[in-house]
């Protein structure tokens, strides 16, 4: 007797993210996935108020399909921690991928790498080697928090200038008053004097800069200069980060003072170097004008803050403007900034300083 046993195989051709299958007669073949390119690009960062922007160039998988990143941050001394994951995982645009590190605290160097990951659901199961590691950076201690309100003044009665609101103790705040006469302001009690400076022509103005670690007080009582007829004063408070301890200190070799007698933009001839890693530079601006200022060319400095007033004494009123630029490694803060203003040709004068 012979026995004859008959098995039907059935093959279905299958695809997925990982793989591909297809059946021609009895046999079956796979390919497998491949990434673009073969070597992981390196992080670039970016430091910010208070987050570390990575970005690199996308790596791609054969067929479109979507690439996973881990993310390592490595500190100067450490074990390495995954960053850049859940709701802050890498976001994938224009053949860029970026995602922001919100846990670097100030004090410490990081480094970052990048591993391209190909999933089956949460499983890893292609990967490149890790990128070489991204330059080393380090986040901000001090950054720009905000403005008080603006004082102007018609006389040179004391005037009460208020600390921004949410000022703690040991923040930096830094005093700004122009006047339309040229005469110098009386240095508050506390208060380290950086640039007191003025010009008679083509019309009289007068900038004055000051700065302090934050007291517990709420205000400062300023003097605007002698028979000056408006004055426009305020204070900025740059706010400490997490994980910095140290105190606030003026971080540039010189400050540097300019003016220009009348333009509609205006850039400062000459910028600080800086004498401490990790600086914030100021380029501080007044006009004659109560115009609004802004930045026209920033180079790579962040527009902070405008504030202007109109004295019932003073013609065209006064205004101030504020940027700033994180300067990562002590040095030139690099090309100043260039300065515009919504009204008509009025006279300049700058202050550029460093904190850190």
């Amino acid at each position: 007797m012979t026995l004859i046993v008959a098995l039907n195989f059935v093959f279905v051709a299958t695809s997925d993210a990982l793989w591909s299958s297809s059946r021609n007669s009895a046999v079956q073949t796979f390919s497998g996935a491949s990434f673009s390119p073969v070597v992981a690009p390196s992080i670039s960062s970016t430091v910010g108020d208070e987050t570390i922007t990575l970005t690199w160039p996308s790596v791609t998988l054969s067929g479109g399909q979507l690439v996973n990143y881990s993310v390592m941050r490595t500190p100067s001394t450490g074990p390495a921690v995954e960053v850049c994951t859940g709701a802050n995982a890498p976001v994938q645009n224009g053949g860029v991928s970026t995602c922001s590190d919100t846990t670097a605290v100030s004090g410490t160097t990081y480094t970052y790498t990048e591993q391209p990951i190909a999933r089956s659901g949460v499983t890893p199961t292609w990967t490149l080697p890790a990128s070489a590691s991204s330059t080393a950076v380090a986040p901000k201690s001090w950054v720009f928090d905000s403005a008080g309100s603006p004082t102007i003044s018609n006389n040179n009665n004391a005037q009460l200038v208020s600390y921004p609101t949410g000022t703690v103790q040991d923040d930096a705040l830094v005093l700004v008053s122009v006047s339309d006469r040229n005469a110098a302001p009386t240095l508050p009690s506390g208060w380290t004097q950086l640039a007191s400076s003025g010009m008679s022509s083509p019309s009289a103005m007068y900038l004055f800069v000051a700065w302090r670690r934050a007291d517990a007080g709420s205000s400062v009582s300023f003097r605007s200069g002698t028979n000056s007829q408006g004055a426009l004063t305020l204070i900025y408070r740059y706010k400490r980060l997490s994980g910095n301890t140290s105190a606030p200190v003026i971080a540039h070799v010189a400050v540097q003072s300019s003016n220009s007698a009348s333009s509609s933009g205006f850039t400062p001839p000459s910028n600080v170097t800086t004498n401490l890693p990790g600086a914030n530079a100021l380029s501080i601006v007044a006009i004659s004008s109560d115009a609004t200022l802004s930045l026209q060319t920033n180079q790579n400095y962040v527009f902070r803050n405008t504030s202007s007033a109109t004295s019932a004494n003073a013609a065209l009123g006064l205004s101030i403007g504020l940027g700033d630029k994180f300067i990562q490694s002590s040095g030139s803060a690099g090309a100043s900034p260039t300065w515009s203003q919504s009204g008509a040709a009025t006279q300049w004068m700058s202050v550029a300083i460093a904190l850190a």
